[in-house]
Parts: structure tokens; C-alpha cells; sequence
């Protein structure tokens, strides 16, 4: 009696229907999963470091720097996450075409995240219906394409760029490669 009831709560733990979902995940599922990681490993870096890539590469400052540098970094960063331009001060940072051009690609990358918050879901929901995983199983599943390149990216990113001597560079350079083959393999594989 007692090995029986081990043996179900075993089939009903969370990891035994993690596991199990992944058994029964037919291949649209498996490739909109694979998809849904190169696409984070793409946003994450952006995600994780934009701020700091207006305030240094954009605006010219440094978080480390002395005050002029720090109040140039500042602005970079506050722009980015709409703050207030008031206090400019005799060193302005970049000229208003180039900090037009920064604040319109976040705007377009915006477009696209609400796209990549939104479509993945959808298609898991579709496919799912079709398999023996459930949708809320599948989901969750999913949901760990995200999380799991979202941590590798954080504890990876800042080591990768220090690398290179620093900056943000060397990982948008490897987010933007997993953009590329993201999109490849989704126009590809995917239903």
C-alpha cells in the first residue's frame, strides 16, 4: 500500500509531469520551444542592458566616472526609461537626431516584444490541443524556454562582455545571432 502511494505521488510531483509533458510533446511543440530559447537568448541581453548601453554608447557617460560622466550616464539612462530631460545642463550628451534615433528603436523593439510576450503563447495553446500534454502543462513548459536562457543570459552576459574589454557590445552581438537563427528556424519548422 505504502510503495503504491509513492509511486502516485511520484506521477503526480512536479517534476514527473514536467517530465512527462516532455514525453508526449510532439515535434511543432519541440520546435516552438527551441524557437521561444534562441528568441530570449536574442531580447535578454538587450533587455538586461539597454540602459546602461544609452547611458555609456549614446550618451557618452560612465556610472563610474567623475561628475560630468555620471550625470551623462544618468541622462542615457533616465531617457531610456522616459525620465525627465530638464536639467541638461552645459553637457547635453548626444545631439536630438541621434537620441531620436536610440528612443525609435526601442519603440520599434517594442512592437516586437509585445509580439514575442504574446504569439509563442498562442501557438503552444494550438499545438497543445493536438497533444497529450494539456495546455496549462504545455504552457508551463514553454515557460521554461524562457526562464531557463533568461538565467544562463544573466550570470553569462556580464563575464562574455568582460571579455572583450567591456561594454555591451559582445552580447548584443551573440543576441543578435540568436535573433538571426531564431528567425531562420521559426520561418523554417514552425507550423
Amino acid at each position: 500500500m505504502v510503495s503504491r502511494e509513492r509511486s502516485l505521488q511520484r506521477e503526480n510531483s512536479f517534476f514527473g509531469e514536467i517530465f512527462g509533458a516532455f514525453r508526449v510533446m510532439e515535434r511543432p511543440m519541440w520546435m516552438l520551444i527551441i524557437v521561444t530559447a534562441l528568441n530570449w537568448i536574442a531580447w535578454f541581453p538587450f533587455l538586461l542592458f539597454d540602459t546602461d548601453w544609452m547611458g555609456r554608447e549614446v550618451y557618452g557617460g560612465d556610472s563610474s566616472g567623475d561628475d560630468k560622466m555620471k550625470d551623462l550616464y544618468n541622462k542615457g539612462v533616465h531617457a531610456v526609461g522616459g525620465g525627465s530631460q530638464e536639467n541638461r545642463g552645459a553637457f547635453a550628451g548626444p545631439t536630438d537626431a541621434i537620441r531620436g534615433e536610440a528612443l525609435t528603436i526601442f519603440a520599434f523593439l517594442g512592437i516586437l516584444l509585445a509580439i514575442t510576450f504574446s504569439i509563442p503563447f498562442a501557438l503552444a495553446s494550438i499545438i497543445s490541443s493536438n497533444s497529450g500534454a494539456g495546455q496549462g502543462l504545455s504552457l508551463g513548459v514553454l515557460n521554461l524556454a524562457i526562464v531557463i536562457p533568461q538565467m544562463v543570459v544573466s550570470l553569462e552576459a556580464g563575464p562574455f562582455d568582460a571579455l572583450f574589454g567591456g561594454g555591451n557590445l559582445p552580447g548584443f552581438v551573440v543576441g543578435a545571432i540568436a535573433a538571426a537563427v531564431s528567425g531562420v528556424v521559426a520561418l523554417t519548422v514552425l507550423p
